[in-house]
């Protein structure tokens, strides 16, 4: 699956800007997708949206959600951290 970025007002394949969307969204747990055609090149795709984060409407975050290599990573920081701790303090982790 490719990260790369993409500018979700244009076509994926040609570029253009003369999109629209065929369907209104749907969800289920999670995610939230539509379908969205090209009127130039005719191609079809669909945006899927991940739910990340739950905020106040002033922006403090409620809650994450992390993927399991995100999890993965944080962990192995901390542990990290925990081992640099513990060798200035001359203690076991």
């Amino acid at each position: 699956m490719s990260k790369q970025k993409h500018d979700p007002d244009e076509c994926p394949y040609c570029q253009s800007r003369n999109i629209c969307a065929l369907t209104p969204f749907e969800a289920e747990h999670d995610q939230a997708w539509r379908s969205i055609e090209c009127h130039d090149c005719g191609e079809l795709w669909r945006e899927v949206f991940k739910l990340v984060k739950l905020e106040t409407e002033n922006g403090k975050v409620l809650r994450e959600y992390l993927e399991p290599g995100e999890v993965k990573a944080r962990i192995r920081g901390i542990l990290k951290q925990l081992k640099e701790f513990c060798e200035e303090e001359e203690c076991e982790p």
